[in-house]
């Protein structure tokens, strides 16, 4: 199985809070700007497009009064790599992911990915 890791420095999703609780615009901006940065990353990376279900992995690193709830950056990290191609939708069909994993450290993201069967 072919696997890819994506490393981001700088830069983590936004979280399911930022964007419930602006306005849509401000939220839709917000992933937009995610969307950007991940398809940067891909190409950067050399991530091909999705052709089957793949696994979703993150390692998030920040300066967090307090970490975030495990489930908190997904929709819009999911979003970003399905816009970009890297994976085929964010539905439990096409794709799973682990349960992100949250450090104190310098702002930075690892996005992994790994072709899994169907």
């Amino acid at each position: 199985m072919a696997k890819w890791r994506m490393e981001i420095p700088g830069w983590s999703p936004a979280l399911l809070n930022q964007l419930m609780g602006c306005h849509y615009m401000k939220a839709a901006g917000m992933k937009r700007k995610d969307a950007d940065v991940v398809a940067r990353a891909c190409l950067v990376y050399g991530v091909p497009k999705a052709t089957g279900p793949r696994r979703v992995g993150l390692a998030i690193t920040g300066r967090f009064r307090r970490l975030p709830d495990p489930d908190s950056p997904l929709k819009s990290c999911l979003d970003a790599l399905s816009r970009a191609g890297a994976i085929l939708d964010d539905d439990a069909g096409r794709c799973r992911w682990d349960v992100p994993t949250f450090a104190r450290g310098p702002k930075a993201t690892i996005i992994t990915l790994e072709d899994i069967e169907g």
